[in-house]
């Protein structure tokens, strides 16, 4: 719009030419309207003005990702900043199917390395001790996966009455 009001002032067009970029401009104002704001001119400059209140909230923007989807990548970052991630990662006898040693434990915004060392290690043996007790069956992935997220979330909620994300992850050897 202001390119077109510039460009006939600048031309110093005839009043036909005026005539039809007002015109252009009070189609664009109708239009403006519509959407809830007024289109000011002013000496060939033109602004925009809301009338009463236009709709408005957060968008949330994450890299390519724009609305819907990104509310659930927020969800999990909120999840994750306030509780934490945790995981876990057992070694796996490929023949004979057992778990070797004890499992390892990370975690990032759950506890304190120092002072949530205890707690760890206690995980360890309890996730060891689960796996363990598997029936003589050879060990299958979606059995470690569900065991080891049950045994942890509910030991690491009674000791800390939080919840952090749990990742399980089996190597086998």
């Amino acid at each position: 719009m202001q390119d077109r009001c510039a460009g006939v002032i600048q031309a110093g067009a005839g009043p036909l030419q005026a005539l039809a970029v007002f015109q252009a401009l009070v189609g664009d104002a109708a239009v403006a309207g519509r959407q809830g704001v007024d289109l000011v001119h002013d000496f060939g400059r033109i602004g925009i003005l809301p009338t009463g209140k236009l709709p408005a909230g957060n968008v949330y923007v994450d890299g390519l990702v724009m609305g819907d989807l990104a509310n659930v990548i927020l969800r999990d970052r909120k999840l994750l900043s306030r509780d934490g991630i945790v995981v876990v990662i057992v070694a796996v006898d490929k023949k004979a199917g057992r778990i070797l040693g004890r499992p390892d434990i990370v975690s990032r915004g759950f506890v304190d390395i120092k002072e949530g060392e205890a707690i760890l290690d206690q995980g360890r043996d309890l996730v060891a001790a689960a796996l363990d007790h598997s029936g003589g069956q050879p060990l299958e992935w979606n059995f470690i996966n569900t065991k080891v997220k049950d045994t942890l979330g509910r030991f690491f909620y009674e000791q800390t009455r939080r919840r952090p994300m749990i990742l399980t992850t089996a190597v086998e050897v």
